[in-house]
C-alpha cells in the first residue's frame, strides 16, 4: 500500500494538472481563431476514429492507412493549438518571453 505522503503528493499533482487544463481550455475559448482551430481539430479527430473503425471493420487497408495519416495530421494541429495557447502566456522571471 502506498504511503500517505505519496498519496498526498499524487493528489496535489492531479489538482495542479486539472487546474492547468482548465486554464488552457479557458484560453482556447477566449480567442476566436484558437477556438475555431480547436473545433476543426475535434471534428477531424472524430472523423479519423470513424474512418479507422470502419477500415478495421471492413478490412480496408486504404481506410486504415488514411486514418493513421489523418491521426498524425491531427496531432500536428494539436501541437499548433498548444503553441497558440502558449503564445498568450505572460512573461515570468524564468520564462522572460512568455
Amino acid at each position: 500500500m502506498p504511503s500517505k505522503d505519496f498519496l498526498l503528493l499524487l493528489d496535489s499533482t492531479c489538482l495542479h494538472f486539472l487546474h492547468y487544463c482548465c486554464i488552457c481550455c479557458l484560453q482556447i475559448l477566449i480567442s476566436y481563431a484558437v477556438f475555431y482551430s480547436a473545433v476543426s481539430c475535434y471534428v477531424l479527430q472524430s472523423f479519423t476514429f470513424i474512418e479507422l473503425i470502419y477500415g478495421v471493420w471492413t478490412n480496408s487497408l486504404g481506410l486504415i492507412s488514411d486514418g493513421f495519416h489523418m491521426f498524425f495530421d491531427c496531432s500536428a494541429l494539436v501541437m499548433g493549438l498548444y503553441a497558440a495557447v502558449m503564445s498568450h502566456w505572460k512573461a515570468t522571471r524564468t520564462f522572460s518571453f512568455g
